[in-house]
């Protein structure tokens, strides 16, 4: 009777330093919090309308390729970050830059109710064009100078509530820091397979798509390929060679980078390494961007304001 006692008082306390051991409803809900909150920030504009950004650990890629038809792309070369940032998990929306035309009352470079333009004046949809019919589709039509002042905006509204990490600024990234999370540890000329990750020529059916709707890469992050190109912070230069998040260079060329093809491209377009450049003030029905908080660049808020003046 005694050993059965002894035996009973034996099992009861493995089971207690077991449960003791064992996490607590709040503290497996901090847990997960916890997690979310070292994968994703999350910038509310408005009332239910969330700009959501990826956290990006610093790191090393090898940047470019060794395609032969592409000269800039080689030689293949070692790039290290070595600070984190967070990047857009989507595409900029519709949506998301309305936010900023009724509060900024943006006016300067932005083509209201033209047929590829799918907002009007006053920020609402303007519904008159196949790429721009719901909220959630890729902002388009916007080129590099009002993608810059957007940023811009987003930034002294996060300064002003203090919101902002120090040393940080919403930007466009760089092709280093684009092509990184595009290739999200891949060395390859996509970060998976072409058909489940972009909207591009062969699956689009002519047209941008809701952000989102594809399988993200393995940094959580949609639509790096194909559905529409994105704007980069950089000049473009005749070789990625020099490419080293150097924002000296990166902001003293005539023309900026995009990258990532978009619904209209070739697959061989919708590379990883692959890039287009255009005129800062140039705009098209197939050219949108996203953003990053990320390390300031002395140079992005002189090209702000060095460059508005030309849209006019």
């Amino acid at each position: 009777m005694v050993m059965k006692i002894y035996a009973m008082c034996f099992i009861i306390l493995i089971f207690s330093k077991v449960f003791a051991d064992m996490p607590t409803d709040v503290q497996i809900k901090r847990e997960i919090n916890s997690q979310k909150s070292n994968k994703a920030k999350v910038v509310v504009l408005s009332e239910g309308v969330e700009l959501e950004l990826m956290h990006i650990q610093p790191g090393s890629f090898d940047m470019g390729s060794t395609n032969r038809f592409f000269d800039r792309e080689r030689p293949v070369h070692r790039v290290t970050l070595g600070k984190p940032f967070w990047m857009g998990r989507t595409e900029v929306t519709i949506r998301q830059f309305s936010e900023y035309v009724r509060d900024s009352g943006e006016h300067n470079g932005v083509h209201y109710k033209h047929p590829y333009c799918p907002l009007d004046e006053k920020g609402d949809l303007f519904g008159g064009t196949i790429y721009g019919r719901y909220w959630d589709q890729s902002m388009i039509y916007v080129n590099w100078n009002v993608c810059m002042r957007f940023c811009n905006w987003l930034t002294e509204r996060e300064r002003s509530s203090e919101r902002l990490p120090l040393g940080y600024e919403y930007r466009l990234p760089t092709e280093v820091e684009w092509e990184y999370c595009c290739r999200a540890g891949t060395t390859g000329d996509y970060a998976g397979e072409l058909d489940s990750l972009a909207w591009y020529k062969d699956n689009s059916g002519g047209m941008t798509h809701r952000v989102g709707k594809k399988k993200p890469n393995d940094w959580g992050l949609y639509d790096m390929h194909g559905n529409v190109y994105e704007w980069c912070f950089d000049s473009y230069w005749d070789s990625l060679s020099w490419c080293d998040n150097n924002s000296e260079k990166a902001g003293r060329g005539p023309l900026r980078v995009s990258r990532g093809g978009s619904w209209i491209s070739r697959d061989v377009e919708c590379r990883s390494a692959f890039s287009c450049n255009y005129s800062p003030r140039f705009r098209d029905y197939d050219l949108g961007f996203r953003v990053v908080l990320a390390p300031q660049l002395v140079e992005s808020e002189e090209n702000i304001k060095g460059w508005k003046w030309k849209d006019k």
